[in-house]
């Protein structure tokens, strides 16, 4: 008895901690519900100084993205990432993070394959990555970069393992 004592005091405390509902804050379910034919209130009159209606102004249709293209030099000098719109705010911190890399690549500091991840996760905490076609690409150039640094594949292999990731991601993207 003493165990079962000691859950039901625990229980009325903790109940009591919670409080009980009064009117004031009881749930809208035990509210009472106002008369359902009353109409509600209207405006007295609208007044003649309301503003007309303003044209709706068409945006532009979507620029697509240009497609990446990437050759042998391109690849071997450094990590590779897919061009971003004009108008994206996000383009010139890419581009820095892409200089650093590139620049950490160049003095022995960073292999392409580490470079080509950083780059992945900062595109994916910026928001850049779109869906499946766009972890498609990156997990393909990272597997390039992979390849091309473990000496399997050569630049120009590299480039286009690269060039048809992209063209599958801008067929995925139409």
């Amino acid at each position: 008895m003493g165990k079962i004592g000691l859950v039901l005091m625990f229980g009325l405390v903790l109940a009591g901690c919670q409080g009980f509902p009064g009117l004031e804050n009881a749930s809208a379910a035990s509210k009472p519900v106002a008369d359902a034919t009353a109409s509600p209130t209207k405006p007295a009159a609208k007044t003649a100084a309301q503003p007309a209606t303003q044209p709706v102004v068409e945006a532009p249709p979507p620029v697509p993205l240009p497609v990446l293209h990437t050759d042998a030099t391109a690849v071997s000098g450094g990590i590779v990432v897919p061009p971003l719109a004009d108008n994206d705010s996000r383009a010139q911190g890419m581009a820095a993070e892409k200089a650093q890399v590139d620049q950490l690549i160049s003095q022995g500091g960073l292999t392409r394959e580490a470079g080509a991840k950083r780059l992945y996760r900062f595109a994916s905490k910026n928001g850049l990555l779109k869906g499946k076609p766009d972890e498609d690409f990156w997990q393909s150039l990272i597997q390039a970069y992979r390849n091309l640094d473990d000496r399997y594949i050569s630049a120009d292999d590299a480039a286009a393992d690269i060039n048809a990731a992209a063209a599958r991601r801008a067929e995925a993207l139409k």
